[in-house]
């Protein structure tokens, strides 16, 4: 293995089963990792990150969104984050962008955004103030006087509320600047599988994915490497989608790879699969799939054919490194690799 690539796995079909190799910066164009339950995909994911980890300790920060709990068994070395313990600060009076991550993560409406910017600018707070704090400056708010107006605050309310009741107001009650959670050159496995509540554990991981985009457009995310497991949970909800679409075509020049992790490509968007330089794709059995995936690679019938058979860790790979698809058998290395 040469400088700066991993060992992916051995091409099958082949004599001599040569090694497959992906040089790094192929992370920093991003990956798309697909497969039906128990084909292997996050075996794969994991592989890729401890591969990483052994070739180049501390050199990466690497954020997973374990959205079932799975990774803290597959990996060597990683900081296991509690959502719980790490609430996300959403309402930063500091700065106007807080609003707009609110517009982008809840899919707020213009009136809505509007309402909410008047709302702080008559409360007179110049710093973060509590979610909750700021659920009652809106139920405060005097609409007597104007329906639209009134609609605008109950809809707002609707919006809000699920974030501020219960347990679900520890995930949204930070004073912190929350990405300094992962301020170091390590692992962090971010366990969704903690949160119950689908819906919730969506908003959650889409607020952290947003920060990280907004962190790495106007600060530095040098050598980051995010993973968004079951991300096709994510892509049910409009925002999301527009999040990680935007994120994924401009966030490369910023240092910033994505892994994107499915089970079904119908999932997911066109944008997406267009801004993934590499794709590896574990068993598939579903047609519409397999047509998405035919008509996204340009892949030949007889590949295609192949997938649905595919064996548990096995996949067929594009890398921009070689000509054209492989089939791969995942990991299985010798020992000194």
């Amino acid at each position: 293995m040469g400088n700066n690539e991993i060992v992916l796995g051995k091409a099958l079909g082949c004599k001599q089963e040569p090694l497959i190799v992906m040089p790094i910066d192929i992370l920093f164009r991003h990956i798309l990792i697909v497969g039906a339950t128990g084909s292997g995909k996050t075996r794969t994911t994991a592989f890729i990150i401890n591969s990483l980890q052994h070739a180049y300790p501390h050199k990466y920060r690497i954020i997973i969104l374990d959205w079932h709990g799975e990774y803290r068994s597959l990996l060597k070395k990683h900081v296991c984050v509690d959502p719980y313990n790490a609430p996300i600060n959403i309402v930063d009076i500091k700065t106007l962008s807080w609003i707009e991550t609110l517009y982008d993560v809840l899919g707020l409406t213009d009136p809505q955004a509007y309402v909410l910017q008047k709302i702080i600018e008559k409360s007179n707070i110049a710093s973060s103030i509590d979610i909750r704090k700021l659920y009652r400056l809106i139920e405060e708010m005097d609409t007597e006087n104007a329906k639209w107006l009134r609609e605008v605050k109950y809809a707002l309310l609707r919006r809000l509320a699920p974030l501020v009741y219960g347990d679900n107001y520890r995930l949204f009650a930070g004073t912190k600047d929350f990405l300094k959670l992962f301020k170091n050159r390590t692992t962090y496995v971010v366990d969704l599988s903690m949160i119950r509540e689908t819906r919730i554990k969506r908003i959650y991981a889409t607020f952290i994915i947003r920060y990280v985009f907004d962190y790495a457009l106007r600060s530095s995310m040098h050598d980051t490497i995010l993973v968004i497991e079951e991300a096709h949970n994510l892509m049910k909800n409009s925002s999301s989608l527009e999040i990680i679409t935007r994120m994924l075509s401009e966030i490369r020049k910023f240092g910033v790879g994505v892994i994107v992790v499915s089970q079904s490509p119908s999932g997911l968007s066109d944008d997406i699969m267009k801004n993934t330089a590499s794709k590896i794709i574990h068993s598939i059995k579903s047609s519409v799939d397999l047509e998405i995936i035919s008509r996204s690679l340009v892949l030949d019938r007889e590949i295609i054919g192949v997938i649905p058979y595919l064996e548990p860790g096995e996949a067929v790979v594009t890398l921009p490194n070689y000509k054209k698809p492989l089939l791969v058998k995942i990991g299985d290395l010798p020992e000194k690799l």
